[in-house]
């Protein structure tokens, strides 16, 4: 009777053959033996790691005389049962689960375990080495990675994220980190934060024009910092209260309370001679502030004023009118409010809005 070691071989061999559409002879699976450099440190409970190859085929994945896990099938459930997942006391690290799944993508895919193996400057804000996160109802892992080039050109950076239910139910969704990208994940990042949940819970959109049928409205841009806007997932909309800012494609997030001298830089608050984008800011922001929850519209009653000293501190002030609407048509008297950003030489900047008496 075959060993465990070769009923998993031979377990492996047959699953790569249904993945594929191969027949089981004309491939070639490796390891031979065990304890084999190279892959005796991706041993995980049960399951082996293996590599299949035929004439066009290169395919790496686990198995064990019971289940198995083939890259491409992204059934990626037997893994982190044999890994313990969901048990915090027994569980793989974070890092040695994404180890694991990089490794079966093949030669040429990395991990990123610290923020200088990301392959791009400058490195997004929401880089950061693999985390895991559990709940009751199953865990989340998420992780970077980065493709080398095989002919030693710029590597390619990816986001994933693994959720697995308590059934053991899991796959992997994989984004290139594109500057859309990019943005996109740092603004559910940020989002998440201010709203206080988990960003698995959260969706972030790019704001688009519908008039101009533009993909990003460039009303709402201030200079590479594209408007988003963020909430919690529910059955078939985002949920309110919703977070609305901006991000940029180096993965730079931002809202009115937070990172917004960034935004302020895209502007071009300090440039010499100073940008047209802060023309833009007044109704940029008034977008900010207007939440569908609110019973009353901010519009931008005049031009930005800029004060600075010769260190480049000092303040931003924009005015605003606002009116609340009621029954009937009713309208409010317009009350005025001005936004205040005041910055500092280094470039940081907070925004208070107040009403004016």
């Amino acid at each position: 009777m075959a060993g465990r070691f070769e009923q998993a071989r031979a377990r492996f061999r047959d699953e790569v053959a249904a993945t594929y559409g191969k027949k089981a002879s004309s491939l070639t699976i490796g390891p031979e033996s065990e304890r084999v450099v190279g892959f005796d440190d991706y041993n995980t409970g049960d399951l082996v790691p293996f590599e299949a190859t035929a004439r066009d085929l290169r395919v790496r994945g686990f198995a064990g005389p019971d289940a198995a896990v083939v890259a491409g099938s992204n059934a990626l459930g037997p893994l982190f049962r044999a890994a313990n997942m969901l048990d915090a006391a027994k569980s793989l690290s974070a890092l040695e689960l994404a180890r694991r799944i990089v490794w079966m993508m093949g030669p040429g895919y990395q991990v990123v375990e610290r923020l200088s193996d990301y392959r791009a400057y400058p490195v997004p804000s929401e880089i950061a080495p693999p985390a895991l996160d559990r709940s009751a109802g199953g865990a989340v892992l998420r992780f970077y990675f980065v493709k080398l080039d095989d002919h030693g050109g710029p590597a390619t950076n990816y986001s994933a994220e693994v959720a697995c239910s308590a059934s053991y139910e899991a796959t992997l969704v994989t984004s290139e980190m594109t500057p859309i990208a990019r943005a996109t994940t740092a603004f559910r990042v940020l989002a998440a934060k201010q709203l206080g949940v988990d960003a698995s819970r959260v969706e972030a959109r790019a704001v688009a024009s519908v008039t101009l049928g533009k993909e990003i409205d460039p009303e709402l841009a201030i200079g590479r910092a594209w408007p988003f806007f963020a909430g919690r997932i529910a059955t078939d909309a985002l949920q309110e209260p919703f977070v609305r800012g901006w991000a940029t494609g180096d993965g730079r997030a931002i809202t009115m309370t937070a990172n917004f001298g960034v935004l302020l830089e895209q502007a071009g608050l300090w440039a010499h001679p100073p940008s047209d984008e802060l023309r833009k800011l007044p109704k940029a922001l008034a977008w900010a502030l207007n939440a569908p929850s609110l019973i009353g519209v901010f519009q931008p009653s005049g031009d930005p004023v800029v004060e600075l000293g010769p260190d480049g501190a000092g303040t931003l002030t924009i005015p605003f009118d606002y009116q609340e609407g009621g029954h009937g048509g009713y309208l409010s008297p317009v009350m005025k409010y001005r936004a205040i950003a005041r910055v500092t030489a280094d470039h940081a900047a907070t925004v208070t809005v107040e009403k004016l008496r």
